[in-house]
């Protein structure tokens, strides 16, 4: 029968699909939440710009002072799912389609793993809704590249489970290819989960061996080639994975090392304490050796690593949809109300309630169930426990004794995810662990596949009784519900700061009921439905269609408004402000306030306030929106910031914290920065600048005066060596000894530092009086900057681009070119030691780490290619001639 009606299948997903996805697939809207607006939608749309330029867009000049783009995995630049910006579609449209068909992709994978595991067709399709249309999943469209990793999670685990039972390396490769699309289209934690899983599935198959192999046919005795082993399988599709994704893993080890994320005040994971065992000149001297790994310290990515945990309460959303409240389009999340939840990662955990249940009656981790339910069990145990992040072990410890930390230690400590940071080499550098929720998700789909499948095999006794406790408990629940709701009341008195207004009380209520509502209609239908399927046999298979389409209207209504919108021309009409800035914008910077928002905002409520968010962030330039019209921003918040750059920056912000300056960096870093225009909020001041424009409501743009060019020449040089090690609290000090000498500011456009071990050659003159020299900016490409310049004796060239390894120096002298050493100056920026004369200087970025690791893949790939030919042309000949 289902066979017959697979059409049908596809049309319940694909309903799902229009449904949640409509106005995107229509290409007059896009998404308008999060990263999907304000990250992603400008950034692909630049990349679009740099590839049909015939550039490789390796470099992005416009942020921090450079950015090496293939270190950041966001851009995913040779991910194959983005040759979908290569065809001839409008690009709001090519975009919506790269995010919905990863969705569609992730209904897809579940299916055939739940396929895979024999469910029958109608449970793999429980499996792909539940999977695809689930909070963890679906709301990924707003972060596209984690969307990207639990698409293809499926498709891993499927592979990883026919190479470890069949033993053939095909699989291996295919696991590795897999692998490698999770890396490249950004989320590579994802595959470095999906490799921990399959080691995990392959100790669930040993121990199923080992069970098997004692009864006394000992069937399951025979011993394989080593060449089989599941080690050797295993440690080849990580090899095939590296090896296809080198061209990103080598630049981004490479940056790593520079970025935040790499540099410690003190040790967070056992390879990092080893390391200070060895060498202690790293580690803080005002900070025990422990306190990275405890929790004890608070800065950088420290605070980040645990940053968006699942609060354990939050599993109610499991049964009832939205009942702690729907975060947007008014404020209606009444945890947040008494600070119950870390940062809000994704507003929904919901999965739908028949395949919740129907995997909580299946669930078994023990020996004798089957090895795909126990793999499934403990994949859906793994991603939960690791959600968790911050509430570890310390904070329970510390809830029970009346606090939620123990002694000053982080909560974290003890947790799954503190133990996956604490001994996993790298794990560290990851953050965000409501992320591992995804990997809980596709267990439980798995799970209810499995279920369902029981259920119409046998009597659905248990699940009727879960069916009536979750009923039971939602009358219960709507008691408590009017009986506490007066405390919600009250604190939703005290005013807030959310762009979204003020604490919606009403709508609040509304989604505590409203979820109530749904789940005890929706446990009543399904008590009804399988009452008279068991009662009446002939009813059966119209049951079976009663409760998939029960489950995907549950699903629809459930996740109704978490995919929001924003008509298209708002990100096609060019900001206000871009027309009122001075020209030359290749010359100079412009320094935007982060975390701004309208000041009537948090007084008033809006359905329409994601809409003005994103037109009052273009309008103000923020982080990203600048990159399609030349723009260049001192500061914009990335995953690979220059650990140096970002120090230099927070040392500004002290300073003039500190001074009373307010919360700007010290001008005299802007001025350095080429800093010539501030976006800021209106009632902060700004020494020595004129108004420019008001670009949005609570913010102005001004002219500063001081703001030094892009390119310059100093002939008062200061050396210091080379800074040993990168820790923060090193790199603060050095920081701080070179621009604020006894507390004293410099004069950049007089004087320079650089950092070497070796004398400057030539040796710099000092300035002829009189004398003209000039330094020109002639051209500001993405990966090519030349100068011209013009020296009366011997000089520093000062660029103000960051200073990154990759980048080289050609200096053309009379016709003459020759390679000049770039020399680290004033901390982040490039130097020049140039004797007097007409120069030509020319800036090329060409990191040997992408040269590498693109040969390595390519080759990779191209052997692969031959390998499958090479296959294919045996199975051919094995086949033999095709009959007459």
């Amino acid at each position: 029968m289902w066979k017959q009606n697979h059409f049908l299948v596809a049309g319940v997903v694909g309903a799902l699909m229009v449904w949640f996805f409509a106005p995107a697939l229509s290409g007059a809207y896009s998404f308008a939440f999060r990263d999907a607006a304000h990250y992603y939608y400008p950034l692909f749309e630049w990349l679009r710009h740099e590839w049909g330029a015939g550039r490789l867009p390796l470099w992005n000049p416009q942020e921090n002072l450079g950015v090496p783009l293939l270190a950041e995995n966001t851009p995913s630049i040779f991910y194959p799912g983005k040759l979908i910006f290569a065809m001839p579609l409008d690009y709001t449209l090519a975009y919506n389609l790269y995010i919905v068909s990863h969705v569609a992709l992730a209904g897809a994978t579940s299916y055939r793993l739940a396929r895979r595991w024999n469910a029958s067709p109608p449970a793999a399709t429980l499996a792909a809704m539940s999977y695809a249309f689930c909070g963890n999943v679906l709301f990924q469209y707003c972060n596209v590249v984690f969307l990207v990793g639990a698409s293809w999670l499926p498709s891993a685990i499927s592979l990883a489970d026919r190479m470890l039972r069949e033993r053939k390396w095909r699989y291996a490769v295919g696991l590795g290819v897999v692998l490698a699309l999770m890396i490249t289209g950004g989320d590579p934690q994802m595959a470095y989960n999906a490799v921990l899983l399959a080691a995990l599935y392959a100790v669930v198959l040993w121990r199923s061996d080992r069970r098997v192999s004692r009864q006394p046919d000992g069937t399951s005795s025979t011993k394989l080639r080593w060449l089989a082993s599941r080690p050797l399988l295993l440690g080849g599709a990580v090899a095939a994975c590296a090896l296809l994704a080198a061209v990103q893993i080598w630049p981004t080890l490479e940056a790593s090392s520079q970025s935040g994320r790499g540099t410690y005040d003190a040790p967070r994971n056992i390879f990092e304490l080893a390391g200070t065992l060895v060498d202690s000149s790293e580690r803080d001297p005002r900070l025990p050796w422990y306190a990275g790994l405890t929790g004890g310290v608070y800065r950088g990515h420290h605070r980040q690593v645990y940053h968006f945990s699942v609060a354990p309460w939050r599993g109610i959303e499991l049964l009832w949809p939205n009942i702690t409240g729907r975060p947007f389009p008014t404020d209606r999340r009444w945890l947040g109300l008494f600070r119950a939840e870390d940062n809000l990662w994704t507003p929904s955990l919901y999965m739908g309630l028949l395949p919740f249940l129907l995997a909580v009656t299946v669930w078994s981790v023990r020996r004798q169930a089957r090895s795909d339910v126990r793999m499934a069990s403990w994949m859906a145990a793994f991603g939960v426990l690791g959600s968790l992040g911050a509430y570890g072990v310390a904070w329970a410890v510390g809830l029970v004794f009346g606090g939620s930390e123990l002694l000053d230690i982080g909560g974290e400590v003890g947790g799954l995810y503190w133990w996956m940071a604490a001994l996993l080499p790298n794990y560290v550098y990851f953050r965000y662990p409501a992320k591992l929720f995804v990997i809980a998700a596709l267990g439980l789909s798995m799970l209810a596949a499995h279920g369902w499948d029981t259920l119409w095999q046998s009597s659905p006794g248990r699940l009727r009784r879960w069916l009536v406790a979750v009923l039971i408990a939602s009358l219960v629940g709507f008691c408590a519900a009017a009986a506490l709701w007066h405390y919600v009341e009250r604190e939703a008195r005290f005013p807030t700061e959310s762009p979204l207004g003020p604490f919606d009380t009403a709508g609040a209520w509304r989604d505590v009921c409203g979820a109530l509502v749904q789940t005890s209609a929706l446990s009543l239908a399904l008590l009804t439905l399988f009452t008279l399927a068991f009662a009446r046999p002939r009813c059966s298979g119209l049951a079976r269609y009663g409760a998939l389409a029960l489950t995907a209207v549950d699903l629809a209504v459930a996740q109704a408004g978490l995919v929001l919108y924003a008509p298209a021309d708002c990100w096609q009409s060019e900001p206000s402000i871009v027309a009122a800035l001075p020209p030359g914008i290749a010359g100079y910077r412009v320094y935007r306030q982060p975390n701004g928002m309208a000041p009537s905002w948090h007084r008033t409520r809006s359905n329409a306030r994601y809409v003005e968010y994103v037109r009052w962030d273009r309008e103000t330039l923020s982080p990203k929106y600048e990159l399609p019209y030349g723009i260049s921003l001192v500061e914009a918040s990335g995953t690979m910031i220059s650990a140096d750059y970002k120090t230099l920056l927070d040392v500004a912000r002290e300073r003039s914290a500190r001074l009373a300056k307010g919360p700007l960096p010290d001008d005299s870093i802007l001025d350095l920065l080429s800093a010539r225009v501030a976006i800021i909020e209106q009632d902060v001041s700004a020494r020595g600048a004129s108004p420019l424009a008001r670009p949005a409501e609570g913010m102005v743009a001004v002219l500063r005066a001081g703001a030094g060019p892009r390119a310059w020449i100093v002939h008062d040089v200061e050396l210091f060596e080379k800074l040993a090690g990168a820790a923060p609290w090193r790199l603060k000090q050095r920081t701080q000894a070179v621009f604020f000498p006894d507390g004293q500011e410099r004069d950049w456009r007089r004087v320079a530092v650089a950092e070497t071990d070796e004398p400057l050659d030539p040796p710099i003159e000092r300035a002829v009086e009189g004398a003209s020299e000039h330094c020109t900016l002639v051209s500001a490409q993405p990966q090519r900057v030349e100068l011209d310049v013009e020296l009366a004796s011997a000089g520093l060239v000062v660029l103000g681009d960051l200073h990154f390894p990759g980048w080289e120096l050609t200096v053309e002298t009379l016709g003459v070119s020759r390679s000049v050493p770039i020399v680290r100056t004033n901390r982040v920026l490039r130097g020049a030691a140039l004797p007097a004369g007409k120069h030509r200087l020319a800036y090329q970025y060409r990191p040997t780490s992408a040269m590498l690791g693109g040969l390595t893949s390519g080759l990779t790939v191209l052997g692969l290619a031959v390998a499958a030919l090479v296959a294919g042309g045996r199975r051919f000949v094995r086949r033999g001639p095709l009959p007459p």
